[in-house]
């Protein structure tokens, strides 16, 4: 390996390592999103919500309160098993990224391409096409929440950069002379 070569491998190994420190930090952010797993007054509010929607539709979906409390409680609990588990896969692939490992690159190109997908298909599911989608989050932006810029706006772009940047050449190279 020429002095040159050496260089390049050193300063991809680098970034390589800075990028699965981004990663983790952008996994990170989406904590504060994470449905309440704890009862309180809100899912109180949110049972009692679904209780009288479901009271309004007919006698065999009004169920006593402790029940609809149980159910949503249960949901909140599903939901944020799902996404802590989306953010625990995240955060390892890019902790892998940092230290190098030949499989932080194979679960960060496999899980950003599975999860780029799944979105993609959910933007169409819910506008049509993608192009209904960026129209109407952009004509919108003023008035998006916070949570969903992050989610359905910055995600997607940072998956796929992610994809971007882990085929590079360069990147592929480094982690094959492991």
């Amino acid at each position: 390996m020429s002095f040159s070569e050496l260089r390049r491998y050193e300063r991809s190994r680098g970034i390589v390592a800075y990028f699965g420190l981004v990663t983790v930090a952008f996994w990170l952010s989406f904590i504060p999103y994470l449905p309440p797993v704890l009862p309180g007054e809100g899912i109180k509010r949110a049972a009692r919500e679904a209780r009288e929607i479901a009271c309004q539709y007919g006698t065999a979906l009004c169920l006593p309160q402790q029940d609809v409390e149980s159910v949503v409680m249960r949901d909140f609990r599903t939901e944020f098993g799902i996404h802590a588990t989306i953010i625990a896969v995240g955060m390892i692939s890019g902790l892998l990224l940092w230290r190098g490992r030949r499989l932080g690159l194979i679960l960060a190109l496999s899980y950003c391409a599975i999860l780029f997908i799944v979105i993609t298909l959910k933007m169409i599911q819910e506008y049509g096409s993608l192009r209904e989608y960026f129209v109407v989050h952009f004509t919108l932006f003023d008035h998006l929440s916070a949570e969903t810029i992050h989610r359905e706006i910055i995600a997607p772009a940072f998956l796929l950069l992610t994809l971007a940047f882990l085929t590079r050449k360069s990147v592929i190279r480094r982690f094959a002379a492991e």
